[in-house]
């Protein structure tokens, strides 16, 4: 985790680290394969795991429930809302359910982030690579 120096479209992780190596001022980068997205890093606050959780809340249940769901997976839907910090997937997962307007879920493990989702989208598996240089 730390700061972006910069984000980068590229097609896997050995091209971003290798424009990690090539930029003055490059600590660490995380790359997230699906997105082909790669985050330069202007400092190293602590070198972390970072996974991906995704579900989907099936409503038609009462009480819902949580369906499709895995690691290493993104749902690409839209955004309801942001929640930080959070740090377990269960507790994204809650905060889904109690919202009526919520029908997935992405919890970024690592940058205790999770994104509630107000539509379904694709489920995608999801990659991510770091490494502090």
């Amino acid at each position: 985790t730390g700061p972006d120096l910069r984000t980068s479209k590229e097609s896997s992780p050995e091209a971003c680290s290798a424009l990690c190596k090539s930029e003055a001022g490059c600590r660490g980068w995380s790359f997230i394969s699906g997105w082909n997205k790669c985050f330069l890093k202007s400092k190293v606050k602590a070198k972390t795991k970072v996974r991906m959780y995704a579900a989907r809340v099936d409503r038609s249940k009462s009480p819902a429930v949580i369906s499709l769901e895995g690691w290493h997976k993104d749902d690409s839907g839209k955004d309801l809302r942001r929640i930080a910090p959070i740090s377990r997937a269960e507790d994204c997962s809650s905060e889904c359910i109690k919202d009526e307007r919520c029908l997935a879920f992405v919890f970024i493990e690592g940058y205790q982030v999770c994104w509630l989702k107000k539509s379904i989208g694709k489920f995608i598996e999801k990659i991510n690579w770091c490494h502090p240089t």
